[in-house]
């Protein structure tokens, strides 16, 4: 999963090394839909919400919500 939102991250960017770059990424659970990836570096929100389709097109068209939280960088969908 991790490496499939990195392409689209790339072919987002348009370029090798995007703004975000993750590092690390795992559902909550094995029966939950939550998904959390851990960004390196000091994205912003706004950088990250930039991003929003690139992160968001591996799932499908059913997911809809990035939750960030800033302090951790964290982003739970």
């Amino acid at each position: 999963m991790i490496q499939a939102i990195e392409v689209c991250l790339c072919q987002a960017a348009r370029e090798a090394t995007p703004l975000i770059t993750i590092l690390a990424g795992k559902w909550w659970s094995p029966l939950s839909l939550n998904f959390t990836l851990t960004l390196a570096g000091n994205p912003t929100i706004t950088t990250v919400r930039k991003y929003r389709e690139a992160i968001l097109k591996p799932f499908g068209l059913n997911i809809f919500n990035l939750v960030l939280n800033e302090g951790q960088m964290r982003i739970a969908f």
